[in-house]
């Protein structure tokens, strides 16, 4: 038990930095099966909108669980990237920030 309570307040404070960090919290409708909310993120440059990351946030059990995803384009296709886990902030940013540019990926929405 005590091992669930450290993990609870671990993701309790990667919300909580999510949010500080532009995060908007959104209810996760249909967007998700098993998510009670979720933080997305546009990341821009002066060419347009490159990718969101959603973060999908439940509680299963008393336990909190937090993944995120990666939203982008490849040509004509739309791609997802996930992360099982979300440690901190700027390692997820960073990430995908590194996915984007190493992998080539195109503009989601270009200005």
């Amino acid at each position: 038990m005590q091992d669930m309570k450290i993990s609870n307040e671990k993701q309790t404070k990667t919300i909580h930095n999510l949010l500080e960090a532009g995060y908007k919290k959104y209810d996760a409708g249909l967007a998700s099966n098993w998510a009670q909310y979720l933080l997305q993120k546009r990341f821009n440059d002066k060419n347009g909108v490159k990718y969101f990351i959603t973060i999908y946030v439940s509680e299963i059990q008393g336990r909190i669980g937090v993944t995120g995803t990666m939203r982008t384009c490849r040509g004509l296709d739309t791609v997802n990237i996930e992360l099982l886990h979300v440690e901190s902030v700027k390692a997820v940013e960073n990430l995908f920030e590194e996915f984007w540019t190493k992998l080539n990926m195109n503009h989601y929405e270009k200005q």
